[in-house]
């Protein structure tokens, strides 16, 4: 029998954060998602708000914001590393602290978060749903569209979370899989470190349902320097944040 389920949950800060979530759930075929409203951020104190993983208050920043040449990019990528590292740190405080196994980090899920990553930076379409820009619209719980462009859906390539884990080759071979996704994005300070990224999904009960999911047994970060919602595009710092999650049985 065939068991499909997808639910997506959008949030949005004040000033300088958007986040989104997805989980999709598959036998034979993914089904259509469903949106919910918007949740607001309390201040409950979590795991990783505490936990000490290196690196997780770095905060990133955009090329721009490095030196030009060899040296720069390398200093640039090494950053990257090192917070898309401490997320998985942090995710795995979370983990630990719900008596849950850690995530070991899984290549191909961090290929699938670190690309959707790099593409949604070029390609800027996060954020408000505004005329003109090119993006799908988060549906609402009637099925009519928010104010909001989905991050999980690239709207130049046609990609989703699902076809960017398959081309990795992550459920090749498996007789069923569970795969989801969690995208964040920050700028300002204080708002573009993986300790931000983190503490605002563990908020959001969609975000927290995926760190927390039993279901899952792996689980890939992603980071790119700079802003995938326009409204962040010219600040210092920022960052996009994606974790893809998945479990294959075979």
């Amino acid at each position: 029998m065939t068991t499909t389920t997808l639910k997506q949950k959008m949030a949005r800060a004040s000033v300088g954060v958007l986040a989104a979530g997805l989980i999709i759930g598959q036998a034979a075929q993914a089904s259509a998602g469903t949106a919910v409203a918007p949740v607001a951020h309390t201040s409950v104190l979590t795991a990783s708000s505490a936990a000490p993983c290196e690196h997780a208050d770095t905060p990133m920043r955009p090329r721009s914001a490095y030196s030009h040449g060899h040296k720069g990019y390398e200093v640039y990528k090494r950053d990257r590393r090192h917070i898309a590292s401490a997320v998985l740190c942090l995710v795995n405080a979370e983990r630990q602290a719900a008596n849950l196994p850690v995530f070991p980090g899984t290549e191909a899920l961090r290929i699938a978060a670190k690309r959707h990553a790099n593409e949604s930076v070029a390609e800027g379409w996060w954020g408000k749903a505004t005329p003109g820009k090119n993006c799908r619209p988060v549906k609402d719980q009637s099925g009519r569209d928010t104010d909001q462009c989905d991050p999980h859906y690239n709207p130049q390539t046609g990609s989703t979370a699902e076809s960017r884990i398959s081309d990795t080759g992550y459920v090749t071979g498996c007789t069923s899989w569970w795969i989801g996704e969690n995208a964040y994005v920050g700028w300002g300070p204080g708002k573009a470190t993986a300790r931000a990224a983190v503490d605002w999904w563990m908020h959001s009960p969609g975000h927290r349902t995926n760190i927390l999911n039993p279901k899952f047994t792996d689980m890939g970060a992603g980071v790119n320097g700079g802003s995938a919602d326009p409204d962040g595009a010219a600040v210092n710092p920022s960052g996009t944040f994606v974790q893809d999650f998945g479990h294959c049985d075979r």
